[in-house]
């Protein structure tokens, strides 16, 4: 087998945001769970996560401040008992089916915490299981398994409890009931069964930027202009698609007014324009979505 990368015998000076994540990871999950927080901060420090001595107690006292609201963030949803794991096995379009297992709902929500920003793939991730979630919740739908007898209804909100646009600050995110959510998965489903054959041009900033300019009233040219430059990304605008590496294989220099040909010309016909793709997946998201703390925030140009 290959070698074993060398261990960092480096002290840690700072904490940067991998750091911040790892701990992050750590206490959160402990302390909701009701660790006291003065242990956990001491595992933390044996974990090797914090810088030692005094710059390592200062840096963690101003992040605990986030851990903290965070925790309470997440607690005042979490309310009851939580339900599951749920089995899920739901009839997706003609030949589709969508199977796998919600956990994390309670009462009142499917509730996520998360050491992301709001506003990024996270909130995609989520989106998806609050479909599955709104679909299970209709009429008609059947019991999941794993529930208990007599359980219930399900809830049809799900919340994203994570980081704020900038900052240290918390977000907060609710997504609401979605009637069509059956016919959601499917659309979503037929996408995923195309993007097993070729790449489509679907992109985490430009393609949600287009659809929230669209929601704010933009017309579509405007609306590709912001996508374009999320695309792009800049000194400016900060990272964008184009600097992710996965995009960048397929993609290479090319500009977004360009991704829909090179669809056209690596596919079968199936693949949908940037814009409709866009507005197929992250249409329906935004136009669910309200951001509780932390917002607004913008995607694209001004």
């Amino acid at each position: 087998g290959r070698d074993a990368a060398p261990l960092d015998d480096r002290e840690r000076l700072a904490m940067d945001d991998e750091a911040r994540r790892a701990i992050a990871e750590r206490w959160l999950p402990a302390v909701l769970a009701g660790a006291a927080p003065d242990a956990v901060a001491r595992a933390v420090r044996a974990a090797g996560l914090l810088a030692p001595g005094t710059p390592g107690d200062c840096a963690f006292a101003d992040f605990a401040g986030t851990l903290d609201e965070m925790a309470r963030a997440t607690a005042a949803w979490r309310v009851g008992a939580a339900r599951g794991p749920l089995d899920v096995d739901l009839v997706a379009g003609p030949a589709g089916r969508i199977s796998g297992t919600l956990r994390d709902v309670w009462p009142g929500a499917l509730v996520w915490v998360r050491f992301s920003r709001i506003g990024r793939g996270v909130e995609l991730d989520l989106w998806v299981r609050h479909l599955a979630l709104c679909a299970l919740a209709q009429p008609g739908a059947g019991s999941p398994t794993g529930d208990t007898a007599g359980a219930p209804p399900l809830p049809t909100t799900s919340v994203l409890i994570g980081r704020g646009p900038k900052g240290d600050g918390v977000g907060v995110v609710r997504f609401g009931t979605v009637p069509d959510a059956a016919a959601r998965l499917a659309a979503l489903l037929e996408l995923y069964r195309v993007g097993q054959r070729v790449p489509v041009p679907l992109f985490e900033r430009a393609s949600r930027t287009y659809a929230e300019a669209l929601a704010r009233g933009k017309d579509a040219a405007d609306a590709f202009r912001r996508a374009r430059g999320a695309f792009r990304g800049g000194q400016q605008r900060g990272w964008g698609d184009r600097d992710d590496a996965s995009v960048a294989q397929v993609y290479g220099d090319a500009d977004l007014a360009a991704v829909d040909a090179l669809a056209v010309a690596w596919g079968d016909g199936s693949v949908p324009p940037f814009a409709a793709l866009a507005s197929t997946v992250y249409g329906p998201l935004v136009a669910h979505r309200t951001v509780l703390a932390g917002g607004p925030e913008d995607g694209g140009d001004a």
